[in-house]
């Protein structure tokens, strides 16, 4: 790193942004959810209420799909020209509208803000938390655990710092809202994510 800083001998991969469908998929990996099943009708996901509120027709213009079948990989999520999910849509979601030879690639507030407060990303989180071993585990190792089962790896000195944070946060409130709080936090990490390119 201290040699080639910029890259320029190739000491590493080319790394670049998850796309939308993407971190949606992890999210629902990390949190032992995602369904794998190849084929078949694709699903609607579920779209607020704020997001329909300009249609003329709210009731006939989106039915989300169950629970269970958008627990299905994004390739099978039903796309609408005029009503694109969101959450995707925040995350670069390629344009329904136009042929385009590339996708854009951006970095905007919103995104965190989605991360932060999207309610599919609660979800997956509380999933996460759920999977945590409460009975015989110390808080410092169930903070530990979903570290791992979202980064992928252990958490670093300065991490674990932060994660002393949690653990007063987690003594002083609810410990299961401070573990969903902790996975949050690193779903929002997911956002900087990268993955090598091919």
């Amino acid at each position: 790193m201290e040699r080639d800083p910029t890259n320029r001998w190739l000491w590493h991969a080319a790394r670049r942004r998850l796309d939308a469908e993407s971190l949606r998929d992890s999210m629902l990996s990390v949190a032992e959810k995602l369904d794998n099943r190849v084929g078949g009708p694709g699903f609607y996901g579920t779209i607020s209420e704020q997001a329909v509120a300009g249609l003329s027709r709210k009731a006939a213009a989106w039915t989300p799909s169950s629970a269970e079948q958008q627990r299905r990989r994004s390739l099978y999520l039903f796309m609408k020209r005029g009503l694109m999910p969101p959450m995707m849509r925040t995350f670069d979601l390629c344009e329904a509208n136009q042929s385009v030879g590339a996708r854009t690639v951006t970095t905007v507030p919103t995104q965190a803000l989605t991360l932060m407060n999207h309610q599919f990303v609660h979800a997956r989180a509380q999933d996460v938390a759920a999977l945590v071993d409460v009975e015989n585990h110390s808080l410092q190792q169930r903070v530990a655990e979903i570290w791992q089962k979202v980064l992928r790896r252990s958490a670093t000195e300065e991490e674990v710092q932060l994660g002393d944070i949690f653990k007063y946060l987690a003594a002083s409130f609810d410990v299961n809202l401070s573990l969903n709080s902790i996975a949050v936090s690193l779903y929002r990490s997911l956002m900087i994510s990268f993955k090598n390119s091919g």
